[in-house]
């Protein structure tokens, strides 16, 4: 995504609401580790000003992790060496990372080499030392800070002191795709692999729920509440235009911007008495129907239903009827027949009584 990280304090989504809500989770994108947070609840007082409602304090997670990517091993029996620093691998950035090292295979030893990291054909990074075995790990410790998604990037030799790569074979469990991270586009030339093998990239999993559990009353006024940091770890924030959700009865979500940014609090997970609301895709898994983000829940708080333990099971929930209805359709053992026309006619549960 194309984004900014900075730590301004007091910029957030404002909205009003229609009934009383449940705030359970927002998500954050913090760019830092273990670093205290606090996002404040803030409600509009008659003469404009804004005062803390309600607070969540907390920590950013310590989410680093390592991933392996790349062919792991040579294959010695097919290797041969050359000088060429015109090959490498091609791969695709989605997030700021870390390439902390790769594996080469020299053919002599204390020979001088130098890998070049190439972003969009002009080098961004390189590495330069001797080599020291026949097997050897490169600490590369590269930082890769695209700028879009769209740059292309190459990891070559700039100078290759004759390099081993092997006949490429395809390998089902060789990773050349983490989800949110990196794609390997291309990595051999002439029918072998181009030098490089068993990537560590390191990498930050961005995304972080945040329970904030805000109770937030009715107050129909505009931008009668700010959703805000009072004290930012230094989070992330995409390119976006202020645009204004609705939930009939419920709530409006005035999504703020600041210089053209959509600011900090993604994702909201939503509750009433009255209704729920759901992400698109948590509404295409449930109901089939990624547009209804909203369910009118008038027996939320059914606690005669027959999945309780009151002991006086006499009702359903809507998701109950709807896991059942959607077990009735499974063709599973023919189940499906059950509740099909030509099966209701041939058992007269249609005939007139």
């Amino acid at each position: 995504m194309n984004y900014t990280a900075d730590s301004i304090d007091n910029l957030g989504i404002s909205l009003r609401t229609f009934s009383k809500i449940n705030l359970d989770t927002v998500f954050i994108y913090p760019t830092v580790a273990n670093k205290p947070y606090q996002i404040a609840l803030m409600h509009k007082a008659a003469n404009n000003t804004y005062s803390v409602m309600d607070t969540y304090n907390g920590v950013t997670l310590n989410n680093h992790y390592i991933a392996s990517v790349e062919k792991k091993d040579m294959n010695f029996f097919t290797a041969t060496p050359d000088t060429n620093t015109n090959l490498g691998v091609t791969f695709r950035a989605f997030d700021s990372l870390v390439l902390n090292s790769v594996k080469i295979y020299p053919s002599q030893i204390g020979v001088p080499f130098q890998i070049d990291l190439k972003r969009n054909g002009t080098v961004v990074n390189s590495y330069t030392g001797l080599t020291d075995s026949t097997t050897q790990v490169v600490n590369l410790n590269f930082g890769v800070y695209p700028p879009d998604s769209n740059s292309i990037y190459n990891l070559v030799f700039a100078s290759n002191p004759l390099i081993n790569r092997d006949a490429y074979a395809a390998n089902t469990s060789t990773i050349k795709y983490v989800p949110g991270v990196i794609r390997i586009l291309n990595d051999t030339a002439q029918g072998k692999h181009n030098y490089f093998y068993d990537w560590k990239v390191a990498a930050y999993n961005y995304t972080e729920p945040v329970p904030v559990n805000f109770l937030i009353p009715r107050d129909t006024a505009a931008d009668a509440y700010k959703i805000v940091f009072t004290d930012n770890p230094g989070a992330k924030r995409d390119l976006g235009t202020t645009t204004s959700l609705t939930v009939p009865d419920g709530l409006t979500i005035n999504t703020s911007t600041d210089q053209g940014y959509y600011n900090y609090f993604y994702n909201w997970k939503v509750r009433t008495n009255y209704f729920k609301f759901y992400s698109p895709a948590e509404a295409l898994t449930l109901f089939g129907d990624a547009s209804k983000i909203y369910i009118d829940y008038p027996d939320t708080a059914n606690s005669q239903n027959v999945m309780d333990y009151t002991y006086c099971s006499k009702m359903f929930t809507y998701l109950q009827t709807v896991r059942m209805r959607n077990t009735l359709k499974n063709n599973v053992a023919f189940r499906d027949n059950l509740v099909s026309t030509s099966n209701l006619a041939f058992t007269g549960a249609l005939d007139a009584w």
